[in-house]
């Protein structure tokens, strides 16, 4: 109908007409719609939930399609446990509902919103243990809705949808804990699945505090696009995870008992042909303590492992294509424990599963990941080493540890450089290399370490405690077999070693004792290889200087040594089977370049006899030269040392010459000035019968020694000089009579001896010229018609039966000696 064909009163009248319908209309919407859609509600929802549904005041404007509801309420199931009737809050309640709906829902016949915004809602969220929670009921009835066919989704188009000062409290019964989750903020300014709008762009945002924990974020997507475009920034402050540590699955073998979480994250995600995600950003965590699952419960547990800060930046990563990127990783003061308890088991190793045999499987190996890291840095670090295995438990600290290595890839095909320091008990350490899965090198440099570490581990095989202090440079070198079967390359290499102020403590009633039982002012070794793998080492230089200590025997036989070393446990069967069965190896081969001995000075007393034997020697000078334990290696060796017996004159000893190993044999030059034969007086006991006051022996010439398979050749050839000879006869206890003089002399030389033993042939021995000075001899003629020179020498005892019947069938005579040698004019 044209309206201006119409006369201007039915005009107006129609419009007036239409004016009053919707008025009409409006009115009883907004009069009638709020308490039928209250008691709808309240009823149908509550039939759906099963729970007492409330309402407060509804409001709705028809004029603008403006619904708001107050006072949303949803109560706890009926005869909940612990909560009396009439106390209990409600499971779920939402102050505020408002809907801003438009009329284009007619026209595309399909939900179109303007803005819904829900104000304070507030989850009540209780669980009761063995995975039930006291919503149970409500979840069953939802999943139990009669199925409904098939049919195309809901099409829909919603603007600004807030979630405005939302809250949610998790009760955990069986642990006792309460989480609360506040101020939730859901911002999405629009989210439509509407053909025409599609490609839009969508802005969502997530906030809120979970238990004092900030948590922030805000993306960009077209979820309903065909390339589902997505980017996501994720921001986490200071998110405690201790409220949440009783979650924890009791099968892992570390549990976490601390750690807080800081995170700004960006994550995209876009399809194209294959989905793609890439993530990137920054994750942080402080304060993170981990102990062993097995103590996790016992109060006085150490932690594993700890750390004030771990930062970890983000560089490119894809977890669908497996390939990890980061840019940077950063470990602020870590605490890492090393145990070992008296069972003689590591810490770490017992978290690790016990072996299984793994069946033969047929299926493809997955795809391994690839992991990339351009930068990691360690800084003030320390690692606790105690050892209870041993009989004085051992506690020692790594500190100070800093770390830099960079260019790090999984899998390590190509070198990873790294370098760092740290502090060992004072001493300071340094090191650097780099490593791959088929190689490894390593340089470091310890200074001024105390011996007192090695200690406990020492005082386990001897009595007397270790002291001194090392500094040293050490390369090593690791290569991985070239083929299955074939062993992999391990060698290591001492530049330069130094032990100063070794010594050997002795232990008194738990203290140690002033004088030390041998010492070294200092032990320097240089140019030391050895190769592990090929069970070889070689040392370039070795000199020691100042060496002291004192060889004692003491009365009961017993030498100072065997008192050094303790008693080692009895093998038990086990392990005496499995040494038998142990496959012999290759022998260790030693080569020493140059060996240096200065000023050395060694004490010998055996006081298993009648009389003591002390002989003092000093000023020790050795050299030894290309000394290898290869067959057939000659090597050479120079001594010098000064030789004393009591408050005598000290002797001197000189050897220049040269040798070998295997076979053993020695030849050189022996030069000995006036060395104290009257020291070995005890010795001699058993073959003379006189007591030999003062002998000092001097000789110059040459000694050939070899030991061959049927026994030891030896010549000598040189002159030999006695001097200040004083024998006496025999003092006797029973009546006391002292000794008197017997045979004395100034000096005996004996020019051009020759003496020369070998294997199934007579000694010789010639000398061609013999000088005897200011000779004295105490001549007593026996009734018998004896002298008494002629008992000097005691007779040799008569063999035993056993001695006799084990002698073998013929023996070498041994070729004559004249009983006086010739004396000159």
């Amino acid at each position: 109908m044209n309206l201006q064909m119409l006369p201007y009163s039915k005009w107006l009248r129609r419009l007036a007409g239409a004016v009053a319908a919707v008025l009409l209309f409006w009115g009883i919407a907004w009069l009638a719609l709020p308490p039928w859609l209250k008691t709808q509600l309240e009823t149908r929802l509550g039939e759906q939930l099963g729970r007492q549904v409330s309402l407060g005041q509804i409001e709705f404007k028809p004029w603008s399609l403006e619904l708001t509801l107050h006072d949303f309420k949803v109560a706890q199931a009926a005869g909940t446990a612990g909560v009396a009737p009439g106390e209990a809050l409600p499971q779920l309640s939402i102050k505020r509902i408002y809907i801003d709906a438009e009329l284009q829902s007619l026209l595309k016949w399909a939900p179109v919103v303007d803005a819904i915004t829900l104000e304070a809602p507030h989850l009540r969220l209780t669980h009761l243990g063995e995975g039930r929670y006291d919503v149970d009921d409500v979840l069953a009835r939802l999943t139990a809705a009669p199925d409904t066919p098939a049919s195309d989704p809901l099409q829909f188009a919603l603007y600004n949808l807030v979630l405005a000062d939302g809250a949610i409290d998790f009760t955990d019964a069986p642990h006792h804990q309460t989480h609360h989750l506040r101020q939730l903020q859901i911002k999405l300014p629009f989210l439509s699945n509407l053909a025409a709008q599609r490609e839009v762009v969508v802005v969502p945002q997530l906030a809120f505090a979970l238990n004092g924990s900030h948590f922030d974020s805000a993306a960009q997507s077209t979820p309903f696009a065909q390339s589902h475009k997505t980017a996501l920034e994720l921001k986490v402050s200071k998110l405690d995870l201790a409220p949440y540590l009783v979650y924890q699955p009791a099968a892992l073998p570390l549990r976490l008992t601390s750690a807080v979480l800081d995170a700004e994250l960006k994550l995209a995600f876009e399809k194209t042909s294959d989905a793609s995600v890439r993530l990137d950003g920054q994750i942080q965590a402080s304060q993170v303590k981990l102990v062993s699952q097995a103590v996790a419960n016992a109060a006085a547990s150490a932690d594993l492992l700890a750390f004030s800060q771990l930062t970890i930046q983000l560089k490119d990563v894809q977890p669908l294509l497996q390939d990890v990127q980061l840019a940077s990783l950063t470990l602020t003061e870590p605490r890492l424990s090393l145990t070992r308890d008296r069972s003689g088991q590591l810490n770490w190793l017992a978290l690790l599963p016990a072996d299984k045999p793994n069946p033969v499987s047929t299926e493809k190996a997955a795809k391994p990941w690839k992991i990339s890291l351009d930068q990691l840095t360690v800084q003030a670090g320390k690692v606790l080493w105690q050892d209870a295995s041993i009989a004085t438990p051992s506690r020692q600290q790594l500190t100070a540890l800093d770390v830099s290595a960079s260019a790090f890839k999984w899998p390590m095909t190509v070198a990873m450089p790294f370098e760092g320091q740290a502090r060992l008990d004072g001493a300071s350490l340094g090191f650097k290399g780099s490593a791959s899965a088929q190689s490894a090198q390593l340089s470091a440099q310890l200074t001024d370490l105390p011996l007192a570490v090695a200690a406990p581990y020492v005082a386990q095989v001897v009595q007397p405690r270790l002291d001194g202090m090392l500094t040293t440079a050490l390369n090593l070198r690791w290569q991985a077999a070239p083929q299955a079967g074939q062993a992999s390359q391990l060698e290591v290499q001492l530049p330069q070693l130094t032990l100063d102020q070794l010594a050997l403590i002795p232990q008194q009633r738990g203290k140690p004792g002033k004088t030390p039982l041998a010492s070294i002012k200092q032990l320097q070794l240089s140019d030391v290889t050895i190769d592990l793998t090929g069970r070889n080492a070689s040392l370039g230089q070795v000199t020691v200087k100042q060496p002291q200590t004192r060889v004692l025997r003491a009365a009961n036989g017993r030498w100072m040594f065997e008192d050094w070393l303790k008693a080692q446990p009895t093998p038990t069967r086990a392990q005496r089977a499995a040494a038998v069965k142990a496959p012999a190896g290759k022998p260790w081969a030693l080569a020493v370049q140059q060996l240096e001995v200065q000023n050395g000075q060694l004490g010998f007393v055996d006081q298993s006899g009648a009389k003591p034997v002390v002989i003092n020697g000093s000023a020790i000078a050795l050299q030894l030269k290309n000394f290898s334990t290869a067959k057939g290696k000659n090597f050479g060796l120079n001594l010098a040392a000064r030789v004393q017996h009591g408050r005598t004159e000290a002797g001197r000893l000189n050897w220049r010459g040269a040798g070998n190993l295997t076979p053993l044999k020695m030849q050189g030059r022996l030069t000995a000035q006036r060395l104290p034969l009257q020291a070995l007086q005890p010795y001699l006991t058993d073959l003379l019968n006189v007591e030999l006051l003062r002998a000092d022996a001097s000789f110059k010439g040459q000694v050939n020694f070899a030991r061959q398979a049927g026994g030891i050749r030896l010549k000598v050839q040189g002159d030999t000089r006695i001097e200040d000879f004083q024998a006496n006869t025999l003092a006797q206890a029973q009546p006391f009579v002292p000794g008197e003089d017997l045979l004395n002399w100034k000096a005996l030389s004996l020019r051009g001896l020759a003496l020369e033993l070998a294997p199934g042939a007579a000694t010789r021995l010639d000398v061609k010229e013999t000088v005897l000075s200011d000779f004295y001899a105490r001549l007593i003629l026996s009734p018998a018609g004896r002298f008494n020179l002629q008992d000097v020498l005691r007779p040799a005892a008569p063999p035993t039966v056993a001695e006799t019947a084990s002698a073998p069938a013929s023996a070498p005579v041994a070729a004559p000696v004249a009983a006086v040698p010739d004396l000159p004019a």
